[in-house]
């Protein structure tokens, strides 16, 4: 299992690098099986190798049709729906932090499993969401510039408030312990 990186780290705001199969920084199966687990244990729909601090073009997500999570390696996005959604994303680079963000609501991918195999699908819904959020991570781009000022601001304010929120819980649970 992979430590996810802090928020602040530069390595999240850097484009990655193709993921050279003859030459693999990682071995992809491996790379597949961390992250994934990783994912499972925050929680997440999905997980860049970024996150982790491998500068690979490679990505995990679960699907809406698939058992098990998928990794996508050099993946990329050959077509777009001209339809757009908007719906609150979260990211487990920020922890709390949820923002409404638009984005095409279908897509036509094409991207490399761990085997090395080329993959074709069509993904809709919150696959395609997650797919394009994690590919923007590849690309060095955060969720939250797809965010206006504003809505930005606001998802902070809410993140901080929660953050208050569970301290005077956690502090009144300890009190209860020791009373």
């Amino acid at each position: 299992m992979y430590e996810l990186v802090e928020e602040s780290s530069k390595v999240l705001r850097q484009p990655t690098s193709t993921f050279d199969f003859d030459n693999a920084p990682v071995d992809p199966t491996e790379l597949k099986t961390k992250l994934v687990e990783t994912m499972y244990r925050g929680q997440g729909l999905g997980l860049s190798a970024n996150q982790v601090g491998i500068s690979a073009r490679a990505f995990v997500m679960r699907t809406e049709d698939e058992k098990d999570a998928v990794i996508c390696i050099n993946p990329t996005i050959r077509a777009w729906s001209q339809e757009r959604v908007m719906m609150e994303e979260g990211c487990l680079s920020f922890p709390g932090l949820f923002v409404s963000i638009s984005r095409p609501a279908s897509i036509e991918v094409e991207y490399h499993d761990e085997h090395g195999k080329k993959q074709e699908a069509k993904y809709g819904g919150i696959t395609a969401r997650c797919f394009q959020h994690e590919l923007d991570h590849l690309d060095g781009i955060l969720f939250i510039e797809h965010a206006s000022r504003l809505k930005l601001e606001r998802a902070i304010k809410r993140r901080t408030k929660r953050k208050r929120e569970q301290s005077r819980l956690i502090e009144r649970l300890q009190n209860i312990r020791t009373a």
